[in-house]
């Protein structure tokens, strides 16, 4: 959208005045307006008609930009997105703060060396460009794993590459790239490990010596005056105890601001974000109960959490729940057999084990039949691409190779989807991309498993989201939801063309918009496609 905003040339000497004056007063000589479809920076005596914001709601509105805000009135919500408005916002002395330009440079200076890091744009991103839509945006700890990662002699899962990610993020004082800086890690590690000064595996180790140096600088924080030592540190830190939360309250104050935090107030934001957390960290708790059948309190199950922060495992939070349960149990089963049990137990009181074991057997069985993939792709194959079952070793992404791919090519015909001649209905969480050649691949996302990138094999899109369709196949809703390729409106313009095309009535769909704030607003899929039609008319996208 950075074509929206422009500067006429009679605004130009005022607005380089103010800036070079560092006086913001003299904004209000400025304004703000919106001319078929753009908006532009005018004088604010201009007698020109349309949106207008000038004067002091300039200012509140650039300082507000400038700073990060996430809301705006509707009539502003395109100028606060534009590139070239956000930039001109920031160069003006006093309109950020120094402690958002701390914050904000961080991330770039992050983020930039991600990009360095992952210098691939990804085949088909020719033809892509003759839809005139671009290749993909780069998320850091995704294309990190799948792109500078993949060819390591063991590659990672996302969960360690997180992980890796994270920490290097954190590193702050570090200029060096990604793999440089991992590099340079496990040379440091393997110095140690040649030493026997540690036996822990490298990312546990990694993770461990971050928790240790971020504990005690925040002792060091809390006591500038003293020096440090060992009693003192270990007295200070059985102070640190969360009644509730099992982080320390240091923890918790550099995750929810310690500068929000007052003490005898219950309604300040520190305490309204910590009970926020509470609750997500409840229904984290309810979900694992239901998933796995396990019983544990929410004290023994943050207890545990907290415990899977330090270790650094590659597993998800709830499997290494589960392992630590299994190796407390000394019992004779396998992790697997011990988890089946567990679900058995939650859900049928009349079947024996093994009489529960045939049926979720068989479940998986016509579940995959109803995928009309049985043709193209073998069942045990398929149990691998898609199969979300807890105990799995958590594994890198999959990714397609071009005769596999085809078991999920996916024919638009009318409006209704189809797969080797059946009628395609989505189940549980469809997802779909648009490749350069225009096929269409649909599957089941499985967090960690079977992701967008995993269709094209990590190659570029011309569109990816999430679809459904009801019992005739026809399509009733779809998103730009996808967090490896984060579709533009550009992108989305090219969805909606794409299904209107092959007769898909998008007066009947309904389409769910994920913006740059990642908040969901439901649109209609023929309003939207308007909308879009109208800004690629003026420029904006």
């Amino acid at each position: 959208m950075s074509d929206l905003f422009s500067i006429r040339n009679d605004s130009l000497l005022m607005l380089k005045s103010a800036i070079n004056d560092q006086n913001l007063s003299k904004f209000a000589d400025l304004a703000v307006i919106q001319i078929n479809g753009r908006w532009a920076l005018i004088k604010n005596s201009d007698d020109i008609k349309g949106i207008r914001v000038q004067g002091q709601d300039l200012i509140q509105l650039m300082t507000s930009i400038a700073n990060g805000a996430k809301e705006f009135p509707n009539q502003f919500k395109n100028l606060a997105r534009d590139r070239k408005f956000i930039r001109l916002c920031r160069m003006v002395p006093g309109m950020e703060t120094v402690e958002h330009l701390k914050s904000r440079l961080k991330c770039e200076q992050a983020l930039r060396r991600c990009y360095e890091a992952a210098k691939v744009i990804g085949k088909g991103l020719i033809k892509i460009e003759k839809h005139g839509t671009p290749g993909r945006y780069v998320n850091h700890s995704y294309w990190i794993g799948e792109v500078v990662l993949r060819n390591e002699p063991h590659p990672m899962c996302f969960r360690e590459i997180e992980r890796l990610v994270e920490e290097w993020v954190c590193d702050t004082p570090t200029s060096l790239s990604f793999k440089e800086w991992m590099a340079a890690k496990k040379e440091k590690w393997h110095r140690l490990e040649d030493q026997g000064k540690t036996q822990s595996p490298f990312l546990q180790w990694l993770v461990g010596i971050a928790w240790e140096s971020k504990e005690k600088n925040a002792w060091h924080e809390a006591h500038p005056q003293q020096s440090y030592d060992e009693a003192s540190f270990k007295a200070w830190r059985r102070k640190q105890q969360d009644p509730k939360l099992f982080y320390p309250i240091w923890y918790l104050e550099e995750l929810f601001g310690k500068k929000n935090k007052e003490p005898n107030n219950q309604d300040s934001e520190f305490h309204k974000t910590r009970n926020v957390d509470l609750r997500l960290r409840k229904r984290s708790w309810e979900r694992f109960q239901n998933e796995t059948g396990a019983f544990l309190t929410f004290e023994e199950h943050e207890g545990l959490g907290f415990e899977f922060s330090l270790d650094g495992s590659a597993e998800s939070k709830n499997r290494w729940i589960l392992r630590k349960l299994w190796e407390k149990s000394e019992g004779t089963d396998n992790l697997k057999i011990f988890a089946c049990k567990l679900k058995w137990r939650k859900e049928s009181s009349s079947m024996t084990f093994e009489e529960w074991s045939v049926k979720q057997e068989q479940d998986l069985m016509n579940k995959y039949k109803s995928s009309h993939l049985d043709t193209t792709l073998s069942f045990e194959k398929w149990k691998e691409q898609q199969d979300d079952s807890i105990w799995k070793d958590p594994i890198p992404f999959i990714h397609l190779e071009e005769a596999e791919r085809a078991a999920y090519r996916i024919e638009c015909q009318n409006g209704i989807l189809m797969r080797n001649e059946h009628l395609y209905i989505t189940q549980n969480d469809t997802i779909f991309v648009l490749g350069p050649d225009e096929d269409m691949y649909c599957g089941e996302s499985i967090i960690g498993v079977f992701h967008h990138s995993s269709f094209l094999g990590d190659a570029a899109v011309a569109a990816a989201g999430g679809i459904k369709t009801n019992s005739s196949g026809m399509i009733v809703e779809l998103s730009n939801r996808s967090g490896h390729y984060f579709p533009s409106d550009l992108q989305n313009l090219y969805m909606l063309k794409y299904f209107k095309e092959r007769g898909a009535d998008l007066t009947k769909v309904k389409f769910l918009l994920l913006n740059s704030d990642f908040k969901t607003e439901e649109r209609n899929a023929f309003e939207y496609l308007q909308e879009l039609e109208q800004l690629k008319v003026f420029g904006g996208i």
